[in-house]
């Protein structure tokens, strides 16, 4: 109205002096100005528009156009893959060989009879960019194994992205812990190997399936749906799904009926109060009592400590503990500070434990060893957690009494930071022995046989 009406002054005003004119020419700035500000102020807004609840009718259009749009890349079956095998057979440049090789003529060739039996959206698999992905020989030519090994590889891949965006109820390309929770459920059903599993089981083992995602692949709670698309981790979860229940091959799968039922009765044995939760005591019988009680001091007060209070650590884990509705498991986000470890996180201590080289783990241990929270590692930090575990290698391990600077400046020659006297994450990723370095001073019965290596 406002807006409007300046207009109409401006307009049907009559015929002014100079010092008018300017006031003219200034209003007339200043109204375009405001139109200008008032659209890029709605674009703004609608930019903030609140995306749709989850189950809403909105939410539900929304991701069935979004699954329609992704399967237009269209999706080959294994019988699909095995017709194209024979026509590159058809078109080799050399039917006798061992290997069939073709060249791009052929390839394209291939194309055109696949456009005619599956439709114009194949041609997006034979790009001349794909052709010239592969090696070729002296003729041009191509092992057309490798590249239906990479067919069947796209495939693979695109059609775990609409699986896994069915989760995605807010179409954020990520999964929350509960997402990913109920993605695993939806696979339990044609995972072969199990089987067996009792349903009541099932709660904790989808958390501890979910916890082995979160730990390599997450970030805030959160895992990128495009970082799950080619996950080895995700794979041995999928590999399941051609294991019998009596399969050799399941002791070293995590995602096993056999290893995560392992590993939850290792975290009831040592509950010996059954409430649900591990006190620092119960915990420091993980390790037939060789941890030091400094690492376990921090371990609680990094990864227990913080995420009870929903304070984020330096390794960007979830917050989430998600024991919630089973028994005595509590959800610690947004409660007081408890000082007792829930299931979930006991599996991300024994997954970095497990995998000490890995980055994911790198991440886990750095913020327990960096005393100050200076973004290093020095030699003040390394001398305190070194200091008991000498003390256990006397008392436990019956050895003499070591240097503890000596042993310290042994380490820090073995990680070779960039900076003398302080170990970054960065160095740890690049040395290639963090494993070592981190279960030696933690973990008396691992220093020892560090320290004997040569005997």
């Amino acid at each position: 109205m406002l807006l409007s009406t300046l207009s109409d002054i401006v307009k049907n005003s009559s015929p002014v002096s100079g010092n008018d004119i300017d006031i003219n020419k200034i209003s007339n700035r200043v109204i375009e100005e405001y139109k200008a500000q008032k659209y890029k102020s709605t674009s703004f807004l609608l930019a903030l528009k609140p995306r749709p609840k989850p189950g809403s009718l909105k939410s539900l259009i929304r991701n069935e156009a979004k699954l329609r749009k992704e399967q237009e890349l269209l999706l080959l079956t294994n019988d699909d893959l095995r017709q194209i095998w024979h026509m590159f057979e058809s078109f080799s440049n050399d039917p006798g060989a061992d290997e069939v090789r073709v060249n791009y003529d052929h390839f394209s060739m291939v194309l055109a009879r696949c456009k005619e039996i599956y439709g114009p959206l194949v041609k997006n698999y034979f790009k001349a960019s794909s052709f010239l992905r592969f090696n070729r020989d002296s003729n041009g030519c191509i092992s057309a194994n490798q590249f239906l090994t990479y067919l069947n590889h796209r495939c693979s891949v695109l059609s775990m992205r609409i699986e896994l965006g069915l989760f995605d109820t807010n179409n954020t390309g990520f999964l929350s812990a509960n997402q990913l929770e109920d993605f695993i459920a939806a696979q339990i059903p044609s995972l072969t190997a199990l089987e067996e599993m009792p349903a009541s089981f099932i709660p904790h083992y989808k958390r501890i399936a979910m916890r082995k995602l979160l730990f390599f692949h997450g970030h805030n709670g959160m895992v990128k749906i495009k970082d799950l698309e080619g996950s080895f981790v995700l794979q041995e979860l999928l590999d399941l799904k051609y294991l019998s229940p009596y399969d050799d091959n399941l002791v070293s799968n995590w995602f096993s009926l056999q290893s995560t039922q392992r590993l939850y009765n290792t975290f009831l044995t040592y509950d010996d109060d059954r409430n649900g939760l591990l006190s620092r005591t119960e915990f420091g019988g993980v390790g037939n009592y060789t941890m030091s009680q400094f690492l376990i001091q921090r371990v609680f007060e990094e990864h227990v400590m913080k995420q009870r209070s929903g304070v984020a650590g330096l390794s960007g884990f979830s917050n989430y503990n998600g024991m919630s509705g089973q028994r005595h498991f509590r959800s610690g986000y947004g409660n007081p500070p408890r000082d007792e470890m829930d299931l979930t996180t006991f599996v991300d201590f024994v997954l970095a434990w497990e995998n000490c080289n890995h980055v994911a783990a790198i991440r886990y241990f750095f913020p327990i060893f960096d005393l100050q929270n200076q973004g290093y590692i020095d030699q003040a930090d390394l001398y305190t957690f070194f200091r008991e575990i000498n003390a256990m290698n006397v008392s436990v391990m019956n050895e003499y009494e070591l240097v503890i600077y000596d042993v310290v400046n042994e380490f820090m020659d073995l990680i070779k930071p960039k900076e003398m006297g302080k170990i970054t994450v960065e160095d740890l990723m690049r040395c290639g022995t963090s494993g070592l370095f981190f279960r030696a001073f933690t973990d008396v019965k691992q220093f020892s046989d560090y320290n004997n290596r040569e005997n």
